[in-house]
């Protein structure tokens, strides 16, 4: 018996799992960074395509500005994704190699117990049948755990982002039409992620029961 192949065999898996879960890792690390980036690419594409805001991308000669931004956003993201597929496919190659290498030990030894007519024949196919077998299915293994790692890093992330704060407060009861006289906000300030200055500073506004108010900006 060569009892030795089962522990060996799980070994040479290893490296691929490592590999895999790195990538998943690596994968999601990469969109949360380029979040900003998506979110800019469908509102420049919407603004681009939508037939309400043609017109005034016509009038005003904006498409070759916001094409501009847009082919910026794509070539950001063009090159974050090849820079990290150019690492992963290295560590993908070495991990390939050295599982590779840990079958090819196995099958060496099997063969040369074989030759020295200390394993038989029967016994020595088998073994080597196992061997291939077993690097086949150690593929399908790091596969399928790479997959599993990504959902959880998504659900993860989901769950905290709907997770309560810590000390948040208890929910207030829902205002109906009748429950304010006045709503006012002193001194409120807001910057988008990627804005260089700040889209509201120092605002302040008073809205009583019943008012219409309308509110005017720069970008109209």
């Amino acid at each position: 018996m060569v009892w030795w192949l089962f522990p060996l065999l799980a070994v040479a898996t290893v490296p691929a799992v490592q590999v895999s879960m790195w990538r998943q890792r690596a994968v999601f690390a990469l969109d949360r960074r380029l979040a900003e980036n998506s979110r800019t690419r469908w509102y420049l594409i919407d603004l681009l395509t939508g037939r309400d805001q043609a017109k005034e991308i016509r009038a005003f000669g904006l498409a070759r500005f916001f094409f501009g931004r847009l082919s910026g956003c794509y070539d950001q993201v063009l090159a974050k994704e090849k820079a990290l597929k150019l690492r992963v496919m290295r560590r993908e190659v070495l991990a390939r190699l050295a599982g590779d290498a840990t079958v090819a030990g196995a099958l060496a030894v099997v063969l040369a117990a074989a030759a020295a007519g200390r394993l038989g024949a029967a016994s020595a196919l088998t073994a080597v049948a196992c061997l291939f077998f077993a690097a086949q299915q150690g593929t399908t293994v790091s596969t399928a755990l790479g997959g599993a790692n990504a959902s959880a890093f998504y659900l993860d992330a989901l769950r905290k982002f709907t997770a309560a704060p810590v000390g948040a407060p208890a929910s207030a009861p829902p205002l109906t039409g009748r429950s304010f006289a006045l709503l006012e906000a002193r001194e409120v300030s807001f910057t988008y992620p990627a804005g260089r200055r700040p889209a509201l500073e120092r605002v302040s506004v008073r809205l009583h029961a019943g008012e219409t108010v309308a509110l005017v900006g720069e970008n109209g």
